[in-house]
């Protein structure tokens, strides 16, 4: 299966790639943070999505959320987050952090970690999965509202959004570059 973010209509669709059929998964289609069965749970403009084992984790852009769904359960949690338009900048420990709409995630299974981009923030944030805590990542290179984030290795990919830019960060040296992309 492929499970899609769908923005515009604050759901999360699944489509069976052996026949490409496609339907809703979760979400009411409601514009909110409500946690529970997969039917029950609202979303605000999921953006981001990654997986891990049993669980789909989701940047909720309009409840400045990450969310959870577990697939062995189909049942929706919210990690980080209040509710609609609660926004900041916090480091802290699951619900009393805050991220202002956060439009890219990635899991780290190496480090047991997620990596979001804080986009109006224009930071990138690390989620440690065993403890929860949320904290800004900090290097060597300025963004401007990073949108999608891409693991491969120890390097992540950061679509740096409003300088029309990716940005290659050594997570390991905290040394970012601008990738050169030719046409």
């Amino acid at each position: 299966n492929l499970y899609i973010a769908m923005a515009g209509q604050h759901q999360v669709w699944k489509m069976n790639l052996n026949h490409l059929g496609i339907e809703r998964y979760a979400g009411t289609g409601r514009e909110d943070l409500v946690d529970g069965a997969l039917d029950n749970a609202c979303f605000a403009q999921p953006s981001g999505i990654a997986a891990l084992d049993d669980h789909l984790y989701l940047v909720d852009a309009e409840t400045s959320a990450i969310r959870d769904i577990e697939l062995n359960r189909d049942v929706v949690s919210t990690g980080v987050g209040k509710g609609l338009f609660d926004f900041g900048d916090r480091s802290g420990v699951g619900r009393e952090a805050r991220l202002q709409h956060p439009m890219g995630i990635t899991v780290d299974n190496e480090r047991n970690a997620l990596w979001i981009a804080d986009t109006y923030n224009s930071k990138i944030k690390r989620v440690d999965m065993q403890t929860s805590e949320v904290s800004t990542f900090k290097f060597n290179f300025q963004l401007n509202e990073p949108g999608g984030l891409s693991l491969f290795r120890n390097k992540l990919f950061i679509a740096n959004t409003n300088e029309h830019q990716i940005v290659m960060l050594d997570i390991e040296t905290r040394i970012a570059e601008v990738v050169n992309v030719r046409e």
